[in-house]
């Protein structure tokens, strides 16, 4: 999601904007350049903490979490 130019001096209590963290998608819309982007809600790791954003996402930087349960209506779609 953020373009980084060259490496700088690493500073461990900032943001880390290089961490894969788990959201939750709360609608899909396209752009007027015809790419898809879902609004999600998640942390910003930050040593000792972190910070809760909601933004758009490029759909190419999200992906299916592993570990959550399927959605009821998931399920029912699949017994059907």
């Amino acid at each position: 999601m953020f373009r980084i130019d060259r490496p700088r001096e690493p500073f461990e209590e900032g943001l880390n904007l290089q961490a894969r963290v788990p959201g939750e998608l709360s609608m899909w819309e396209m752009t007027t350049t015809g790419h898809w982007v879902g609004y999600v809600a998640f942390v910003i790791p930050k040593e000792g903490a972190g910070v809760r954003v909601a933004q758009w996402v490029l759909a190419d930087a999200l992906e299916p979490r592993e570990d959550a349960p399927a959605r009821p209506e998931e399920r029912g779609a699949r017994h059907r």
